[in-house]
């Protein structure tokens, strides 16, 4: 599987033809295929929040990047009422989670919103998935 602790791999297999592009990116970003998806199937009316991902450059569809203030604001929601409102203020209708690396930092404080996403039930009730790979996943609001 993929992980944030590898080590330099050398472009040559991609320089040479022997890998593809999102092969050789797939290595520092693995949303990658997600993003291709993304961009095969979204709309430029959809909005996706990004969690524990900061590679919106590889998508045509708009993007809210979970650490800009309007993302802070949505993450920083202390109930799951709170959390839905600024969705729908927000236009998002999908939101994509990236599990690699997903742990508390030392010495910052943690979003309680981020939370409502890994949570199991909220999942059931609120996300659908549609899309995995890599260890990161796209999911439909089910209030879209």
């Amino acid at each position: 599987g993929w992980s944030y602790w590898h080590s330099y791999q050398s472009p040559l297999p991609y320089l040479l033809g022997r890998e593809t592009a999102e092969e050789y990116v797939e290595r520092d970003v693995p949303s990658i295929y997600v993003y291709e998806y993304v961009n095969r199937h979204l709309s430029p009316r959809d909005r996706i929040l990004l969690l524990n991902d900061a590679s919106q450059f590889y998508s045509r569809v708009p993007t809210l990047y979970s650490f800009t203030v309007e993302g802070e604001a949505l993450l920083l929601e202390r109930t799951e009422e709170g959390v839905l409102r600024r969705l729908k203020e927000s236009g998002i209708t999908h939101v994509l989670l990236n599990y690699n690396g997903l742990a508390p930092l030392p010495g910052v404080a943690p979003r309680r919103g981020v939370y409502f996403f890994l949570d199991q039930g909220f999942q059931q009730r609120h996300l659908e998935p549609i899309y995995a790979r890599n260890n990161v996943t796209l999911y439909r609001l089910r209030s879209s």
